[in-house]
């Protein structure tokens, strides 16, 4: 919604005649792209906790603090 939302915006603060420029959304494709971007998440998902529990995380924050 923000993707459809921002594209409409752009058009018609840059483009004079934006009224003759439609955004339309084609669910097929709405759907392979949010697949798309869970499909990543989930995969990416057990990396980032295999990188949190190698760290150890009150050093870490120590660094942080300093």
């Amino acid at each position: 919604l923000m993707a459809i939302a921002g594209t409409t915006a752009m058009i018609e603060a840059s483009v004079q005649w934006a009224f003759y420029f439609k955004v339309h959304v084609v669910p097929s494709t709405l759907f392979l792209l949010v697949g798309i971007v869970v499909v990543i998440a989930v995969a990416l998902t057990p990396v980032g906790t295999r990188r949190i529990k190698k760290m150890d995380l009150v050093e870490k924050v120590k660094e942080f603090a300093r």
